[in-house]
């Protein structure tokens, strides 16, 4: 027994692959790994509900492929049911490995820890109506990580979005590198009942849409035919910067600008923004099957 206990003392590296979390058991793993620097998580399953407690020697996590699950007792079958809720982690989730489940602090970040990479959901944590502080902070804490890498192809972004995340961003991290976002779907709109002159290049366009809400575009780069890549900081604001990869090639992806497909951005770099033949917007949904 002792020579177990001393090989889950001295383990540094842990990694689960094709798991099922449907217990309360992963919060015990820093009392029996205390020493953990990395910890790797891909392809498994959690519930809504998951709790993890803080790893005080972690270094780096990364989890890839993850889904959230929600249980429900059958009466009928006098079992649980567990059924699919997202892809990626919450907010709430990713902070309580890094940071502890009760956590308001960034002090309470492990002295080591630099290095996070991890499939998020930003519907799941913070598209609501009101964002509460408790959610505005899990944010921060989440972009204070020095290296930062965040992908999430489930959730439809628009700039808003993006704006409500970077203003959540803590004094702290403003000098890191940008937290690098990599996403699928973009969904967002000019509004139609202003003047608008009527023919924009691709650029010009983003530029616009992310001033309303108080974004600046600081670049803009085009790859081949899928890949969209952008630049973008809080205006007037000392805060950490965002580098966002639009990914055409995901299955279900979509770009979208008042119903406009993102192959007009391709061909030409132009687009004209037109009213439609009532006032009510002219909204086409594009969805791409690769």
């Amino acid at each position: 027994m002792d020579i177990i206990d001393n090989s889950k003392s001295l383990t540094d590296t842990l990694e689960f692959k094709n798991c099922d979390f449907f217990g309360n058991y992963q919060s015990n793993f820093p009392t029996v790994l205390p020493n953990l620097r990395i910890f790797l998580l891909q392809n498994t399953h959690l519930l809504e509900n998951a709790s993890f407690n803080r790893f005080p020697h972690l270094e780096m996590l990364k989890i890839e492929k993850t889904q959230i699950k929600k249980s429900t007792f059958n009466k009928m079958i006098n079992t649980t049911v567990y059924s699919y809720l997202c892809k990626g982690m919450t907010f709430e989730m990713l902070s309580s490995i890094i940071y502890g489940k009760d956590s308001v602090s960034v002090s309470d970040i492990p002295a080591l820890f630099t290095h996070l990479e991890a499939d998020v959901n930003f519907k799941h944590s913070i598209d609501q109506p009101q964002i509460s502080v408790q959610q505005q902070l899990k944010m921060g804490l989440i972009g204070a990580v020095r290296i930062c890498k965040l992908t999430d192809y489930e959730t439809e972004f628009s700039f808003e979005m993006l704006s409500t995340f970077l203003e959540s961003q803590i004094n702290n991290s403003k000098d890191y590198q940008p937290i690098e976002l990599r996403i699928a779907k973009l969904n967002d709109k000019i509004d139609l009942n202003q003047k608008w002159p009527g023919l924009y290049s691709l650029q010009e366009t983003i530029r616009m849409i992310a001033q309303k809400v108080n974004l600046e575009i600081t670049s803009i780069q085009v790859t081949g035919n899928d890949m969209l890549k952008l630049g973008i900081k809080i205006k007037e604001k000392q805060a950490r910067q965002l580098a966002l990869t639009y990914d055409g090639k995901q299955k279900w992806s979509m770009f979208r600008i008042n119903g406009i497909q993102e192959q007009i951005f391709r061909i030409a770099d132009q687009l004209e923004i037109k009213k439609a033949d009532t006032n009510a917007e002219m909204i086409q949904e594009i969805i791409h099957e690769h």
